[in-house]
Formats: C-alpha cells, sequence, structure tokens
C-alpha cells in the first residue's frame, strides 16, 4: 500500500461501549487504518480547540 494511511474517526459518547470501540481500533490497525478516537491518549487536539473543535 503507498501513500498516507487512510484514516478513520470513530465518534462516542466515550463512556458507552469501551470494550467494543477498543476492539474495532485493532481491528481496523490491522487492516492498515490510522484510527482516531477522542478517548485515547494519542487523539491530536490543539492547545487553542476545544474537544469538539478538535473532533472536526
Amino acid at each position: 500500500m503507498s501513500g498516507p494511511k487512510p484514516k478513520v474517526f470513530v465518534s462516542s459518547t466515550i463512556y458507552d461501549f469501551h470494550d467494543l470501540r477498543s476492539a474495532l481500533k485493532l481491528w481496523l490497525e490491522e487492516y492498515g487504518y490510522e484510527v482516531l478516537m477522542s478517548d485515547f491518549n494519542d487523539f491530536p487536539q490543539l492547545p487553542d480547540k476545544n474537544s469538539y473543535e478538535s473532533c472536526l
């Protein structure tokens, strides 16, 4: 696969289905996707943006 990895953002209320979302993240990463989820520490957030703006 050449070029950048396709990105997927998994939206949620963060408080529900934690195990399911974690499994989905691992599964998508195995297929070569870059997975963005706001409840993981690697979610990019700029200091001058609120969480809503960062998700957009």
